[in-house]
């Protein structure tokens, strides 16, 4: 699956892009976001720019950290994921989970910290550990 969305393009000049991928077996999901400079109408991109890329994380998923780039997901039902982010280092933050009728509830999220125009990808990993 690939997505492009230029909600940054008239702030900041610049495009999102995510790729997703998932391996045959489903034990593997390989994602590639990129920003790139836009083109169209822009007044100004800036010459520097520090930027987060969030992943949210549902209220039911336990997370932790385990080195600088790795941090694991565990369901309820004991299932474990581990995202990677090879060379980056993330942060484990708080979030605000809104996405069904039971209202707000408090969930963490993924954070990496770029800057740009410096990094203009970033590679990250979902894996299925037994």
């Amino acid at each position: 699956v690939s997505a492009t969305h230029d909600g940054y393009v008239a702030d900041f000049g610049y495009l999102h892009e995510r790729e997703v991928d998932l391996n045959e077996a489903g034990t593997r999901i390989r994602g590639r976001d990129v920003v790139s400079a836009s083109g169209k109408n822009v007044k100004h991109i800036p010459e520097s720019l520090s930027a987060v890329a969030r992943f949210h994380i549902h209220p039911l998923i336990e997370l932790s950290q385990i080195n600088e780039e790795t941090a694991l997901l565990r369901a309820p039902d004991g299932t474990c994921w581990q995202f990677s982010i090879p060379g980056r280092t993330l942060a484990i933050t708080d979030d605000i989970f809104m996405a069904n009728a039971s209202g707000p509830r408090r969930s963490q999220q993924i954070e990496v910290a770029f800057d740009l125009p410096e990094v203009r990808e970033i590679r990250w990993f979902l894996d299925r550990k037994a």
